[in-house]
């Protein structure tokens, strides 16, 4: 195995589970690395393993993992079981959770979802790639479940890496989350499947909605997907929510209404959210809004913005006076500071004053090492609008 060395001054801790560098930051040349290739880096203090992919979009791309300097196989096999262990010490990830999170688990480049029928694989870093078989092996010996390799074109082209999908999905996606059970038709499979990430947000407004001394009488679920926040809320004792959505889940909700039991209190409208609540005339005593993210990258933060304030301003039209209004994001470059100001300028905008009752972050499967960490990136507030 090839070593390199990093720039002299560099050091590094334990806190560094995962490293991303340049090409500037090592003293040798890597044109000789093949793309994924594994390689010992050495530091001023410390010795470790890592990858390297000269064929990146953005230049030569270098990943430095933990201070594990065993084999790649000893290393991948130690934390997979490390990271699918740590969601067994959480009874509410019993019936499904992100099994491994990229590198927040120390393994960059894997995105692994579980459900009743199936696990998901996503594997978008080239290393990690090399031994794809090996990774998908490593998590049947331990879930002891089908492993379904789903590649994701659009974050793999990043890498240069190709896209295979020679796995089959089954027909439908089996879902159990918070007492909730799910059918998800494989054509309408987005990303890994399911949104684990808000499991513990639906479950707070649902406990909000819970304490309220109040009739809360409709209720509109924003791009609502497979209709988990309705649920919620219609388990808090909201009476009726209306769910749009612009893709075709009509079918899908229709399913998973029945199979909750509340076939009678929902009403699903497909149609772009942004269109709805413009042509839309109806109000809500209810308004939930979780739009897939509006940037993928740090330069696209100030169009995201406007995005945000255009949605909230519209939303907030569609409330009753002494409404509530759910504002949640997974936009990673955009704040919860910054969702904050963008509804209290939505609210300026329709002469409407409100209160931040409640705020929620990401739940227990989807680790982060603190508030600053790029794996920070679901944001939840409540407010109650007067």
């Amino acid at each position: 195995m090839k070593e390199f060395s990093v720039t002299s001054k560099r050091s590094i801790s334990k806190v560094d589970s995962v490293l991303f560098l340049k090409e500037k930051d090592i003293k040798e040349s890597l044109k000789s690395c093949a793309p994924g290739e594994w390689c010992r880096f050495k530091f001023f203090n410390d010795v470790r393993l890592g990858f390297v992919n000269t064929f990146h979009k953005s230049g030569t791309s270098i990943v430095v993992l933990s201070e594990f300097k065993d084999s790649v196989e000893n290393y991948l096999t130690y934390f997979i079981r490390k990271a699918i262990q740590k969601r067994k010490d959480f009874k509410n990830l019993d019936e499904g959770s992100r099994l491994i999170y990229g590198d927040a688990d120390g393994l960059p480049g894997i995105i692994c979802d579980e459900y009743k029928n199936v696990i998901i694989l996503q594997i978008n870093k080239a290393g990690i790639d090399l031994h794809r078989e090996f990774v998908r092996k490593c998590i049947l010996d331990i879930c002891d479940k089908k492993v379904v390799i789903l590649d994701n074109p659009k974050d793999r082209s990043f890498e240069g890496l190709p896209n295979y999908n020679l796995d089959e999905l089954p027909e439908e996606l089996e879902i159990e989350e918070s007492g909730f059970r799910y059918l998800l038709k494989k054509e309408q499979v987005q990303k890994n499947g399911y949104y684990y990430d808000h499991r513990n947000n639906r479950l707070k407004m649902e406990t909000m909605l819970s304490n309220l001394n109040r009739k809360i009488e409709r209720g509109l679920d924003l791009f609502c997907y497979l209709g988990s926040w309705s649920l919620h809320a219609l388990r808090s004792n909201v009476e009726h929510m209306t769910l749009v959505d612009q893709a075709n889940m009509e079918e899908n909700i229709k399913q998973t209404m029945k199979l909750n039991n509340f076939s009678q209190n929902y009403s699903f409208e497909r149609s772009d959210v942004f269109k709805f609540l413009e042509k839309n005339d109806e109000q809500f005593d209810l308004i939930i809004s979780d739009p897939p993210a509006f940037s993928k990258s740090e330069k696209n933060k100030k169009s995201a913005i406007v995005g945000y304030d255009k949605l909230h301003r519209n939303a907030l039209r569609k409330l009753h006076e002494n409404g509530i209004f759910i504002a949640a994001s997974c936009t990673k470059y955009v704040s919860i500071e910054e969702l904050d100001k963008s509804v209290q300028k939505a609210a300026t905008f329709n002469n409407r004053r409100i209160q931040l009752v409640d705020i929620g972050l990401q739940g227990q499967d989807h680790p982060m090492i603190g508030l600053q960490s790029n794996n920070n990136y679901i944001k939840y507030l409540f407010y109650l609008v007067e």
